[in-house]
Parts: C-alpha cells; structure tokens; sequence
C-alpha cells in the first residue's frame, strides 16, 4: 500500500507543469480537463459506489469517478467496453450509468473485438468507447476510431500496461484532440479541430 503511494506520488510530481489545464489555450479544452478529467468536487455517487466495489484500489476508484464525470458531460447513448474481464466491467459500468442512467452498455470480451466496428458505425447517437490497452492493439483501435462519428470519446484504460498502443494510434490519426492523463488516454474525435495531444497530471 505504501509503495502504491509512493509510486502515485512520483508519478503526480512528474506531471506537476501538467495541472488542472495549465498552459491549455483552446477554452474547449481547458473546460474539459478542468471541469471533467481534474474536478475535485465530490460527485453524488462517489460514495455509494466506493462501498459497492470495496475491492477497487485507489486508481480503480479513482478511474471510476472519471468514467462517472464523463458520462455526466457527455451524456451518451451507448458507451461500448472492450477488453475486460466480467469484475472490471460490471463496476465500470456501475460508474458511466451513474453519470448517464440512459446510456446502453455493451461489454466484448478481447476474443470478440471486430464486431465492435460494425457496431459503432451504424449505432445512432453519441458513443464513448472503453478499451482495455493490454488487450487490444493499435491496427484495431485505429480502425476503431476511424469509424467514429464527431463528438465521440475513445477511453483507453489500463494505458501504463501498454504505451506503444498509445504512442502509435496518437502518432497516425489526425483531426483528434487527444489526452495523456498516464492511467488512461481520452480521445475526443471532430474533423474540425486541429490535432493536439495534451499531457495532463490525472
């Protein structure tokens, strides 16, 4: 537990020039990683939600409470999950229904990825994708994100296990505004907008 804190600690202290929007000059994104990705104010479900899931450490709560404050701020109409076991998922879903209770949930373990394409092409709506980086490779979530529509998020957790699925899809895609938070990397898509990867201090 000690060493967890410890490692945490360095992590923070490493990404300290990274803080709660610092230097971020698109007022869209300074709002986002302020207001969703860094909000400090304890959200209704936070507590309820650390006593249904006790076993979650601090950076599985931690993560849980994003997924909560990114479905309240985006409000979508399905959030797909890829790549997770039958434990991870039913407490990440716990949280992205306490911030959106309309969303649809669809979990695919790593074995049945591809259907995943065909399903967020032609589902209507907002969707937030949630990918499992140890489980899932760079030639997929590519194509994956491709096949998303403006305003979606792609949610890459776990992104400490697996960099090198980070660094190469951030390298090919463009029109993506994309976030470096270490636990997770957050995609936003708009063919609008000019690429920009921001490394934030999560």
């Amino acid at each position: 537990m000690t060493t967890n804190r410890l490692i945490r600690g360095m992590i923070w202290l490493s990404r300290i020039g990274c803080c709660r929007g610092f230097g971020i000059q698109s007022p869209w994104a300074y709002s986002l990683v302020r207001y969703v990705i860094n909000e400090h104010y304890p959200y209704y479900a936070y507590e309820r939600l650390a006593k249904d899931f006790p076993e979650a450490d601090a950076v599985r709560r931690k993560m849980g409470e994003f997924f909560l404050r990114l479905a309240n701020h985006a409000q979508p109409e399905m959030v797909v999950a890829v790549g997770f076991d039958d434990e991870d998922m039913k407490r990440d879903k716990a949280y992205f229904r306490a911030g959106c209770n309309s969303l649809r949930w669809t979990g695919i373990g790593p074995c049945d990825a591809d259907p995943v394409l065909e399903t967020l092409e032609n589902a209507p709506g907002m969707h937030i994708l949630h990918a499992n980086a140890p489980a899932i490779d760079a030639e997929w979530l590519t194509e994956a994100v491709k096949r998303l529509r403006t305003g979606d998020f792609v949610v890459v957790d776990r992104l400490n296990y697996n960099k090198a699925v980070w660094q190469d899809v951030v390298g090919r895609l463009q029109n993506i505004v994309s976030f470096d938070m270490y636990y997770c990397g957050l995609v936003y898509v708009d063919p609008k907008r000019y690429k920009q990867n921001y490394k934030i201090n999560f």
